[in-house]
């Protein structure tokens, strides 16, 4: 049996170019599995920061519910800024009036 020119041709093709394909396909091996090693070392150290930001913020929701708790707001009112509970003399009780009209904004007094 007799080979044939057109066949001996793309065997040998084949037989050089296999070897860099293959070549080729390690190295492209390597470089994938080196960028998913890359990427999970990523993905890490943003679940790192996640976990440091939630912790940052459960600090700070626990210091302003510190700040806005009644006992502080009473505290800074009465030493820092020197209010202090109203005597009983001192109340001035002011009844609502059924007035059916609007009052306005001035310095003149509504007319009955």
């Amino acid at each position: 049996m007799r080979r044939r020119k057109d066949n001996n041709l793309f065997w040998s093709f084949v037989r050089f170019s296999i070897v860099p394909v293959i070549i080729i396909f390690v190295f492209m091996l390597v470089w994938l599995k080196s960028e998913v090693t890359s990427l999970e070392y990523r993905i890490s150290e943003h679940e790192k920061e996640r976990m440091d930001l939630l912790e940052q913020k459960k600090e700070l929701i626990v210091k302003r519910s510190d700040l806005l708790s009644v006992k502080n707001i009473e505290y800074v009112a009465m030493k820092k800024l020197g209010l202090t509970f109203p005597d009983r003399k001192r109340v001035i009780y002011v009844k609502r009036g059924d007035m059916p009209h609007n009052f306005k904004a001035g310095l003149d007094l509504p007319v009955k």
